[in-house]
């Protein structure tokens, strides 16, 4: 980092000032600079301490305080101020600035989400009765230049809201027919459902976040997966928490496509995705945990960094919860610690949930050693026929007379999906 310049006498201050505002000038003029992002920090650093020192002497071009370090300029004022980032360069800066948010929100802060800054081109478009009537450069942040122009040419901005609105509304008229529901179904959307994923429609996102609860209280996942899929092209990283929603009912179940949008969307924003995914495993809601330890299990993998957190929901009070618990810690997921992962599979083969004692048996599956192996003829005798299927399933092609014994009982099971389970073995009578 490089420090903030010394300016001893006035005369340094105004080159100082002049030539902040000469690098301002180039780069928003045509992207070029004689000065460096870290040069042009330390220089303004500069003006900005000789300033607090000699508070008569502050010229009327000096660049602290004012976006684009004043060289941005318009004459058409904005609606909204259109603000600036600030900058921070110390730990101590940081910290400062950290106690001042606290302060303004009245709480102390949970947790922080830390991203890159990309330099982009932020504009302001008026629309006036649902018509694109005005589009304005940042400018100082509080006005800027007028860029109409460009509107259509350029920047792809609709010249009529309404035109997506009715969009919106065919497609809401389709969603609300008769239709035979399935890949053809979908095909016939498609049109409609792409017009609606474009940046421009991110205005609907409340309209389109009705909806989508709506779909879901009504649990029809076909309409709910045309508008998850158009909310998750307009809004990307901001539909997360619909869609995360949307998930706590149905986490693909029906194979549509709702879980495909929000694996797309964890992916392109992790950081994002899981401080939401954080929060769901918080939540007090049973399916909200469970959305967050699928998410968790997808984006972290090898567990490499949440294993300790999705293990510990081994003991919540919610069968649900733990069943998924086991499910992930038999996946690749389970390899952030193995021994734990075997051990709380282990113990989950005995829970008093039928559906946890399924899914461990199950994830048990890949483990051949001699602990194992008894634990699953053991299970071979349990009440669920579902444990006692899975547990055929995996005790298939193990050596040992116990393991024989127990699956030429499972051959004459009640339950004909048991029976066929332990059929698998070669040589094993079959039973009508």
């Amino acid at each position: 980092m490089t420090d903030a310049a010394q300016l001893a006498s006035p005369g340094a201050y105004a080159d100082a000032v002049a030539a902040a505002v000469q690098a301002a000038a180039a780069y928003y003029a045509d992207g070029s600079t004689p000065l460096g992002d870290d040069e042009y920090d330390a220089l303004v650093r500069g003006i900005e301490a000789y300033e607090a020192a000699h508070p008569d002497e502050v010229l009327p071009d000096s660049p602290t305080g004012k976006v684009a370090g004043g060289a941005a300029t318009g004459d058409v004022p904005h609606s909204v101020a259109m603000l600036s980032l600030d900058n921070v360069f110390s730990a101590e800066e940081l910290e400062a600035w950290a106690v001042g948010l606290e302060r303004r929100l009245g709480h102390p802060v949970d947790g922080w989400c830390v991203e890159p800054k990309l330099d982009s081109l932020a504009v302001a478009a008026r629309y006036r009765a649902g018509r694109l009537v005005q589009v304005l450069t940042r400018g100082d942040g509080l006005a800027g230049e007028d860029i109409t122009h460009c509107a259509d040419t350029v920047l792809g901005l609709p010249a009529r809201l309404t035109e997506l609105l009715g969009v919106l509304d065919e497609l809401d008229i389709g969603l609300a027919g008769d239709i035979k529901r399935g890949p053809g179904a979908r095909r016939q959307f498609e049109p409609l459902v792409e017009r609606l994923r474009t940046p421009a429609a991110a205005f609907l996102q409340p309209e389109l976040e009705r909806r989508l609860a709506d779909y879901v209280e009504a649990n029809d996942s076909f309409a709910r997966d045309r508008i998850a899929h158009a909310l998750a092209g307009a809004c990307g990283e901001a539909a997360l928490p619909a869609l995360l929603r949307a998930s706590v009912s149905d986490r693909n179940d029906d194979g549509d496509t709702l879980q495909l949008d929000l694996l797309e969307l964890l992916s392109a924003w992790p950081e994002t995705a899981h401080h939401l995914l954080l929060g769901c495993v918080a939540s007090h809601d049973p399916g909200t945990r469970r959305v967050g330890i699928w998410g968790l299990s997808v984006t972290d993998f090898g567990g490499a960094k949440y294993f300790e957190l999705v293990a510990d929901a081994a003991s919540d009070p919610d069968p649900g919860v733990r069943a998924d618990v086991m499910s992930t810690l038999g996946s690749i997921f389970g390899v952030g610690d193995p021994p734990r992962a075997r051990a709380l599979l282990m113990a989950g083969a005995r829970d008093p949930a039928p559906k946890v004692r399924r899914d461990a048996v199950q994830a048990l599956g890949s483990a051949h050693d001699q602990t194992v192996t008894d634990l699953l003829v053991a299970r071979t005798e349990d009440t669920d026929h579902w444990v006692r299927f899975w547990a055929a399933w995996s005790l298939a092609r193990r050596p040992g007379p116990s393991v024989r014994t127990a699956l030429e009982r499972l051959a004459a099971d009640e339950e004909r999906d048991v029976r066929e389970a332990a059929r698998t073995v070669p040589e094993l009578p079959t039973t009508a």
